[in-house]
């Protein structure tokens, strides 16, 4: 294995700790009616922002999106996979829309 794959496994790995223990963490605090709808929001918008920010000729956004749609999933009472589509979906169009039209920096 080269380095290349090495740092993007370690970079995998982080991702998946970092939003699972971040979910997790919200949704302790979401019990109350009023704040439910925050570990939502906030892994849609992290979705949004690592797919504005990458790279978009990288396919890791699709995995972002695949691994918040399942906690999305986990989270609310719709059929499960509904969210990981409308995840995958969602970044498929970005990621078009961001490589065809439009030319902002990348930190990939």
């Amino acid at each position: 294995m080269d380095e290349k794959n090495k740092k993007a496994i370690k970079r995998v790995f982080f991702i998946v700790i970092s939003i699972s223990l971040f979910v997790f963490l919200i949704s302790s605090f979401s019990f109350y009616p009023l704040f439910s709808f925050l570990p939502v929001f906030f892994l849609v918008l992290f979705t949004f922002l690592y797919n504005v920010v990458e790279d978009p000729r990288s396919s890791e956004g699709f995995f972002v999106a695949g691994l918040c749609g399942f906690w999305v999933d986990i989270l609310s009472t719709v059929p499960v996979g509904f969210y990981l589509l409308t995840f995958l979906i969602f970044t498929f169009f970005l990621k078009l829309l961001l490589k065809k039209y439009v030319k902002i920096f990348s930190f990939s």
